[in-house]
């Protein structure tokens, strides 16, 4: 599908740039855990 097509020219965009971060919801989490306090 178009769709599937786009993701997929969007995934080989990103991935062949070394600077971008591609995380997953469990890493966004940790990541903002381990930054930012809960007060």
């Amino acid at each position: 599908s178009a769709r599937a097509a786009a993701l997929g020219r969007f995934l080989d965009y990103i991935t062949a740039h070394q600077d971008v971060w591609i995380a997953r919801r469990i890493d966004i989490a940790q990541h903002w855990r381990s930054r930012f306090s809960a007060d």
